[in-house]
Formats: C-alpha cells, sequence, structure tokens
C-alpha cells in the first residue's frame, strides 16, 4: 500500500518494527506523528505505542489513508 499512494515527507514502517526502529528514526519525542495505515486498526495500534514509547504527539488517521484530504503521492 505505502508504495501505491502515501502522505508526503512520510516514511514507512511496520507496527512489529517501530519499537526497536523509531528513536533512529524520530529522536525528538515531541515531533508531530500521524499514523496511517489503509484502513485505521493499525494504526491506532501503533499510534497507541508510540505514546507508550514516550513520543508526545501522536495522532491515528482515522479511516486510513483513503480518508486524508489533502496531496498524496
Amino acid at each position: 500500500m505505502f508504495e501505491e499512494i502515501r502522505i508526503p515527507g512520510s516514511i514507512s514502517m511496520p507496527i512489529a518494527t517501530i519499537e526497536e526502529n523509531i528513536e533512529g528514526v524520530v529522536k525528538d519525542k515531541d515531533t508531530k506523528i500521524i499514523a496511517q495505515c489503509k484502513i485505521g486498526k493499525t494504526s491506532a495500534a501503533a499510534s497507541e505505542l508510540l505514546i507508550d514509547l514516550g513520543y508526545t504527539d501522536v495522532s491515528s488517521l482515522d479511516g486510513g489513508i483513503d480518508n486524508w484530504p489533502y496531496e498524496t503521492e
């Protein structure tokens, strides 16, 4: 899915790898993070995980990438 449509500037990180990889990509825990997936279920779980890891500005794209109203690539 990520290869088909994505938010400009976004990165792909499977939920199973977040805990071990996120600090290498997003060092500042106050960085705005919007988790997104196809329908929203996985992004909600990813958001909870990121909050548990100490990230403070995390949201999940409700309804998935299909509901993103802005530009995509």
